[in-house]
């Protein structure tokens, strides 16, 4: 989030028009209650009637491997031919914002060069909520989340074999780079350093 939204500030896009939020709480026993972070923030927002144009959840996105048979999903999705391989960014979206999500799937596709899976479910849906999107969803916001869908690929997920090492930092920064495109617009061009050139 933090490269991300340093590479956004480059481009000259106006700062009053995005907010970096990094929340607590997200975890159990607090998960679901009133007390996540991002519940609370984005009541203050309703109850100020703020207008949020989209969230964007970023959870957990440093893990992929090509290695087969090393990707799960939810019992609801398996008959849906979805790729076996835990190599994918997948991008959740709620009923409310499948075209924003669509076009970030685009975006991961063509800016970062990853294979993305995009996927429409219920805020009730159990694995397609675990993040602090929900509370956006639940609040009438549109989000969508990004993933590397964390324990259904990631076997050291809570575990103290998650260290630095298990992660691919060359597709982070690929993300990174991709995240950047999305939220300034194509129209914006990057720095020479950070150049994208995509054409839709």
């Amino acid at each position: 989030m933090l490269e991300t939204a340093r590479i956004s500030a480059v481009t000259g896009k106006d700062p009053k028009n995005l907010m970096f939020v990094a929340y607590t709480l997200e975890e159990p026993p607090y998960f679901y209650t009133k007390n996540m972070g991002s519940d609370r923030h984005v009541k203050a927002l309703k109850d100020k009637g703020k207008k949020v144009e989209l969230m964007t959840c970023l959870e957990m996105l440093g893990y992929f491997t090509d290695k087969e048979n090393s990707q799960e999903y939810p019992t609801l999705l398996k008959p849906l031919g979805l790729p076996e391989k835990g190599n994918f960014v997948a991008v959740v979206a709620g009923s409310k914002s499948k075209k924003q999500a669509q076009y970030l799937d685009w975006v991961i596709r063509k800016a970062a060069e990853m294979p993305a899976e995009y996927a429409s479910v219920s805020a009730y849906v159990h694995q397609g909520g675990l993040s602090d999107h929900i509370n956006y969803w639940q609040k009438g916001y549109l989000a969508v989340m990004l993933t590397d869908t964390a324990f259904m690929r990631n076997k050291n997920y809570h575990k103290v074999t998650d260290t630095p090492d298990t992660l691919s930092y060359d597709k982070m920064a690929k993300i990174c780079r991709a995240l950047a495109f999305y939220i300034i617009g194509k129209e914006k061009a990057l720095p020479e350093k950070n150049k994208l050139s995509i054409e839709k």
